[in-house]
């Protein structure tokens, strides 16, 4: 069975480097980017099974970003990381596989990524 891929998608240094160590401690095999820019060129190489993807980033917000992503042809389910409570997904014609809110609790947040990727390998 092939490792699991998940790309995080955090302009926050430290929320990205603990999510990825986590998730990696977890077995998942992780790729990250500080922005959604840099998010869409890593995607057709790292092909990931999940996105972790913040709402509020420089750049190119989780909007634009999931709008992006899903006119490229992407599949695979995303997972979004907010403070914001109530997120209007619908208002902005997008959806979402799980909304986790910040702060979250890292075993929390696998077990979600596990309920929607699948276990790690």
């Amino acid at each position: 069975m092939t490792t699991r891929r998940v790309l995080v998608v955090e302009d926050d240094p430290s929320i990205r480097e603990m999510v990825a160590l986590a998730l990696e401690d977890a077995g998942y095999g992780v790729t990250s980017a500080p922005d959604g820019e840099t998010a869409i060129a890593l995607i057709s190489k790292e092909r990931p099974d999940v996105l972790l993807v913040d709402l509020r980033m420089p750049l190119m917000d989780g909007f634009e970003f999931m709008r992006r992503y899903a006119s490229g042809g992407g599949r695979s389910p995303v997972i979004v990381l907010s403070a914001a409570r109530d997120v209007d997904f619908a208002r902005h014609e997008l959806t979402a596989a799980a909304v986790i809110e910040k702060p979250f609790d890292l075993n929390d947040l696998i077990a979600t990524v596990e309920r929607i990727a699948g276990p790690a390998s």
